[in-house]
């Protein structure tokens, strides 16, 4: 027995010695501290709130059975179970680390997407309001788009989707502002019934033309485009600068729009100021009822008239005129010297159903 006692008392530094080192702490637990941290700074507060929330309070949960863990008298450390909730926790971690992501995607996607689209209506519309004179009220509305577009983009790349909707929304109304105001001047552009009856002057202006021994003109206003016809079919093509209101129908004198209809030649001048210029037959009998249906209607001026002296005139394709129409001077001689005295002229808006403006439009 004493034998024992003496070897007990010998052993007894080497056990005390190895139970001074305290178990080492569970890899997990670092691991889900750094997990922690990286959700937090992907979003996962945003992107995966309530599994975030829960995530977090086990943790906490975690923590705190860690601490009661570490207190405990080092030879009855045991991080076995702990090493289980961890290990568990991680996982959970992961799920929520992908459902993060997944989240995030979803809504770059939608807030590109919500971008994409009103970017093309901003071109639709910019381009429709480029391509005519009347289109300055237009502009200012769609540059505070542009604005707007471009902070939203950069919302996105900070992946603020939440501000970055709130600046598309903003946009809207000055993109609906910027489509009314064209609408207004161009609403005609998009309307099928308006379509139809200018493709049948068209039509007539055709047949017309293969029953005459000379040539006939044709104006599309909203193409920016004169044809000369012979015989049925085209012989000539040039563009054409209109009015400062050229996209409207002339009702009255000043109004500065480009009319429409049948016309011809009364006139040709080689000395006018604008090189050379072939005088048409405005008003006629129908623009004179057109006129006297709108003045009744209150639509005119009181001291206003119905205007006259319109021409298809030289000066430049570019230049913006007071109701004629104007090619460079090269395109005008050729088209003087092909025009006589009686060569019928038809002017309309567009003929084709799908033009820039229909389709800036939404028609």
């Amino acid at each position: 027995m004493p034998h024992q006692i003496l070897a007990l008392i010998f052993c007894l530094p080497f056990f005390l010695l190895e139970g001074c080192n305290r178990p080492p702490v569970p890899p997990e637990v670092y691991l889900v501290e750094i997990q922690e941290k990286d959700l937090w700074r992907d979003g996962a507060d945003v992107y995966a709130a309530a599994e975030f929330i829960t995530y977090r309070a086990k943790l906490r949960e975690c923590r705190e059975m860690l601490a009661a863990e570490r207190a405990r008298f080092i030879w009855f450390v045991n991080y076995e179970s702990l090493r289980k909730e961890f290990s568990a926790l991680y996982n959970r971690g992961q799920l929520i680390s992908m459902e993060t992501s997944s989240e995030q995607e979803r809504r770059t996607g939608v807030v590109t997407e919500a971008i994409a689209s009103r970017e093309q209506r901003l071109e639709a519309l910019a381009a429709l309001a480029d391509s005519i004179n009347e289109g300055r009220v237009a502009r200012r509305f769609l540059t505070r788009v542009e604005v707007l577009l471009s902070v939203s983009r950069t919302m996105l790349l900070q992946q603020k989707h939440d501000e970055a909707m709130l600046r598309l929304g903003d946009a809207d109304p000055y993109l609906q502002q910027a489509e009314d105001a064209l609408r207004r001047v161009a609403g005609r552009y998009a309307d099928r019934k308006q379509i139809e009856h200018w493709r049948r002057l068209v039509a007539t202006a055709k047949q017309g033309s293969q029953k005459n021994s000379g040539i006939s003109i044709l104006v599309s206003k909203l193409d920016r485009r004169l044809i000369v016809l012979k015989n049925g079919a085209e012989i000539r093509r040039y563009r054409v600068g209109l009015g400062r209101n050229g996209l409207k129908d002339k009702l009255y004198s000043g109004d500065q729009a480009t009319p429409e209809g049948h016309y011809r030649v009364v006139k040709k001048n080689d000395e006018s100021r604008f090189y050379k210029a072939l005088l048409i037959n405005y008003p006629n009998a129908e623009d004179m009822k057109r006129f006297a249906s709108a003045r009744k209607k209150g639509l005119v001026p009181e001291k206003s008239g119905i205007g006259s002296l319109l021409e298809i005139h030289g000066g430049g394709k570019d230049g913006i005129t007071d109701g004629c129409v104007s090619l460079d001077n090269s395109d005008m001689a050729e088209l003087f010297d092909m025009a006589e005295t009686g060569t019928p002229i038809t002017i309309v808006g567009v003929t084709d159903y799908e033009n820039i403006v229909s389709i800036a439009l939404g028609k």
